[in-house]
C-alpha cells in the first residue's frame, strides 16, 4: 500500500510529502475543522433552520442545459491513455413561467458542439434582456394576497 500524508488540520489526503507541505503553508492560517453534533437532549440544537431567505423565490429564467458526448479510442500510443470523452451535442433549454416566452429545448449533434452551446447561450442572454427591459405594471394582488398583506406583523422574507 502506498505511504499517505494526511493534513492534520483539514484532514485532506496527500500522495507525497513536498505536496503535503506546499498545502500547509496555506491550510495552517485557518483553524482546524472539527465536527461538532447537536446534543440530543437539548431539542433545539436538533432543529434544521432555514435563513437563507433570499434564495427562497423561484427565478423567472433560468436554463438547463445537456451535454452527450462519444468514447473514442486514443491513438497516440505514447500515453497512458485509453480512450477520451469528446463533446458530440448538447441541449439547451429556457425554463420560464411566463407561457408567452416559453420555446422548445435547443438541441445540436455534430462537430464544435462547445462553441454552438456559447453562441447559443449568448443568443438566449439577449432575449432575456430584450424581455426584462420592458417594463410593466404590477399586476393586481389577489384578495387571498391582500388578505395576507393585510395581516402581516412581520416581514414575510426576512421574518423581522
Amino acid at each position: 500500500m502506498d505511504t499517505v500524508h494526511t493534513c492534520l488540520s483539514c484532514l485532506q489526503v496527500f500522495s507525497t510529502q513536498r505536496v503535503l507541505k506546499d498545502h500547509e503553508r496555506c491550510c495552517l492560517t485557518h483553524c482546524p475543522q472539527q465536527v461538532v453534533f447537536p446534543d440530543p437532549h437539548k431539542p433545539e440544537q436538533c432543529k434544521l433552520s432555514f435563513k437563507s431567505y433570499c434564495y427562497e423565490y423561484p427565478f423567472d429564467f433560468y436554463y438547463v442545459s445537456d451535454f452527450e458526448s462519444v468514447i473514442v479510442k486514443n491513438q497516440d500510443e505514447t500515453t497512458n491513455v485509453v480512450n477520451t470523452h469528446q463533446t458530440a451535442g448538447l441541449c439547451l433549454h429556457r425554463m420560464i413561467p411566463h407561457v408567452q416566452y416559453q420555446t422548445p429545448p435547443i438541441t445540436y449533434f455534430g462537430p464544435h458542439a462547445i462553441e454552438k452551446f456559447m453562441e447559443q447561450i449568448f443568443v438566449e442572454s439577449e432575449k432575456r434582456n430584450e424581455i426584462m427591459s420592458v417594463a410593466r405594471p404590477m399586476m393586481p394582488l389577489t384578495d387571498d394576497e391582500m388578505a395576507d398583506f393585510d395581516a402581516a406583523t412581520v416581514c414575510r422574507n426576512c421574518r423581522s
